[in-house]
């Protein structure tokens, strides 16, 4: 999975939709850390992901603001 790319394109897109540097650069770290979780997992690209992995992993956070960060950012 070339997470790079993937990251690359949500930087692109919620710059456009001129959201707070911050808040970039919070989105950047989830989805990255996101997609390395997945990829140890053998997933090549983020479509193959299920919604109920998702959900999975989302339900595996114990923090609310880490859970609603990541939810955001996904």
């Amino acid at each position: 999975m070339n997470i790079g790319n993937y990251t690359r394109q949500l930087t692109e897109s919620i710059r456009y939709k001129r959201y707070s540097e911050n808040t970039v650069n919070s989105y950047v770290a989830c989805i990255t850390k996101f997609l390395q979780h997945f990829e140890k997992e053998g997933f090549t690209k983020p479509s193959e992901i299920s919604a109920d992995r998702i959900k999975k992993f989302l339900g595996s956070m114990t923090n609310p603001g880490t859970h609603k960060a990541y939810l955001c950012a996904i």
